[in-house]
């Protein structure tokens, strides 16, 4: 994370806002796959911005309401996100935060219980 953290820093007149906005996330992915929630959630709002596509925002917005502990907006995000990305690999993701709601962020990426496309 740090490393991660030292890269935006030292190239951020280089990066592109998507760029930019994949680093944030990744930097949150760390942080949570390591447990640490509470500073995850800042990382991840980071890389969202009004001008990312559909599918970006709504994969965003998911991983945040799965940390939130909020199943509204993640059953709303996975929405947004299944209508413009059916078949891709996030929403497997997406679908294991819904079926493993109380798992760490690592168990309920990979969620056995999540359904199979």
């Amino acid at each position: 994370m740090a490393l991660l953290s030292r890269y935006g820093a030292a190239n951020a007149g280089r990066l592109s806002g998507e760029q930019r906005r994949e680093l944030a996330f990744h930097i949150g992915q760390t942080l949570a796959f390591a447990g640490r929630k509470a500073q995850a959630i800042p990382a991840f709002e980071q890389a969202d911005a009004p001008e990312a596509t559909a599918e970006w925002r709504a994969y965003v917005a998911a991983t945040l309401a799965f940390l939130r502990a909020d199943p509204v907006a993640l059953k709303a995000a996975r929405a947004r996100y299944a209508a413009v990305a059916p078949g891709s690999m996030r929403l497997k993701m997406i679908d294991g935060f819904i079926a493993c709601p109380q798992a760490d962020y690592m168990t309920a990426a990979f969620c056995p219980a999540a359904p199979s496309s």
